[in-house]
């Protein structure tokens, strides 16, 4: 089954593998990280393609201004050929995203995130909403491989969980809404 990927970039670093983080490690870890979202700002390929794995998959949730949502997958080459194009190359100074935080580290493979500097209540609400949105896709997914492989207690484990996560979905986005000063 696919890696489930959450608004995080899995990086992998050729040549040395990481067996705890050491500081070394940990400054290897973000300086790859920089590289990709810098490389996706400067729209310097040579940058973008240092930091992805060549099997990379990258999940996002996108919203239309009607609101209705979509997941969209996006590979390594998909992100090189969009720096290429100058991708982030329009976003304004005080809107990039250069605050690294890791969250994993295992073998030779971290997961990180690079986040918004004094983002507001409403933002951080926001991306949990999407995040929680691209986890209820991949559910949905594993339950639909578990039921073509005939395992009906996987398939009604995630069926189970799917609906948590809907109505943990449903109250962020009521939050949302609301306009009671919370996220304003």
């Amino acid at each position: 089954m696919r890696t489930l990927v959450l608004a995080c970039v899995f990086l992998v670093f050729t040549g040395a593998a990481v067996q705890a983080q050491s500081t070394t490690d940990a400054g290897a870890i973000k300086q790859t990280a920089l590289d990709y979202i810098e490389g996706w700002y400067e729209g310097n390929t040579e940058r973008m393609e240092r930091a992805l794995h060549p099997e990379l998959a990258k999940r996002i949730v996108r919203t239309n201004a009607e609101g209705a949502s979509r997941l969209d997958q996006m590979s390594a080459m998909t992100l090189v050929q969009g720096t290429r194009r100058g991708g982030g190359k329009n976003t304004l100074k005080e809107k990039q995203q250069k605050d690294v935080t890791i969250l994993d580290v295992f073998e030779n493979a971290a997961s990180v995130k690079v986040a918004e500097r004094d983002a507001t209540m409403r933002a951080m609400i926001e991306e949990a909403d999407r995040n929680l949105l691209v986890v209820i896709q991949e559910m949905r997914e594993g339950a639909r491989l578990a039921d073509e492989a005939n395992d009906a207690g996987t398939n009604d484990l995630f069926a189970r969980t799917v609906q948590i996560h809907e109505k943990h979905e449903w109250w962020l986005r009521d939050i949302l809404k609301k306009h009671d000063g919370l996220t304003s």
